[in-house]
C-alpha cells in the first residue's frame, strides 16, 4: 500500500518545493511509490485526509500559517520539516535584526498587503512535534530523492540520522 504524502508551503519562497519539482528524472518513480494527496505548488487541491507523511516548508510568521501547520500536525502520522525556513526559520528572521517596519519596507516597498504578520518567524517546532528534518536552502535534490525513495522504503527511527553519502561535486 502506497504512503499518502502532503508537500505543503507556509511563508517562504517556495524554493523546497521548486526543487522537489525540479527531480523530474525521478519524479515518476517516486510518485509510483507514494500518494502524493497535496502538492501546495503543483495544485490548488488541500483536502487531503489522514496522511502518513507531511513534509513542511517555511516559516511561521502569520496567524494563518500556525493554524495551517496545527492542520497538517493532527492529520499526519509524521511530519517532516524541509529546508532551512521551516528547521530554524530562515531569512524570515531577518526582522528582527533590522525590525519589522524595515524589512516589510525592504520585501514589498509600497505595496499593502493585507497579512497581520507575528511579532517573529518562528520554525515548525516552535508549535508542533516535527518528526524529521532535511536543512538546507534550498534543500538538494539528491537528498529530496533519497528520503522520499527512504521513506517508501522503511520508516526511519523518529529523528534518525539518515546517512546521506556527501557529493562535493
Amino acid at each position: 500500500m502506497k504512503l499518502k504524502v502532503g508537500i505543503f508551503g507556509l511563508t517562504s519562497c517556495a524554493g523546497d518545493q521548486l526543487t522537489i519539482l525540479n527531480c523530474e528524472e525521478e519524479l515518476l518513480e517516486i510518485f509510483e511509490a507514494l500518494d502524493i494527496r497535496v502538492f501546495s505548488m503543483a495544485s490548488s487541491g488541500q483536502d487531503f485526509g489522514m496522511l502518513d507523511i507531511a513534509f513542511v516548508e517555511g516559516a511561521v510568521v502569520t496567524e494563518e500559517d500556525i493554524e495551517v501547520l496545527h492542520h497538517i500536525r493532527k492529520n499526519s502520522r509524521r511530519v517532516v520539516a524541509i529546508g532551512t525556513c521551516a528547521a530554524s526559520g530562515g531569512v524570515a528572521t531577518g526582522k528582527e535584526i533590522f525590525g519589522s517596519r524595515e524589512a516589510y519596507a525592504a520585501v514589498y516597498g509600497d505595496t499593502i498587503i493585507n497579512v497581520t504578520p507575528l511579532k517573529k518567524a518562528y520554525p515548525l517546532d516552535y508549535y508542533i512535534e516535527v518528526d524529521y528534518t532535511i536543512r538546507g536552502c534550498p534543500i538538494r535534490e539528491s537528498e529530496v530523492i533519497y528520503y522520499f525513495k527512504k521513506f517508501a522504503t522503511m520508516d526511519p527511527a523518529k529523528n534518525e540520522v539518515l546517512a546521506l553519502p556527501i557529493d562535493r561535486g
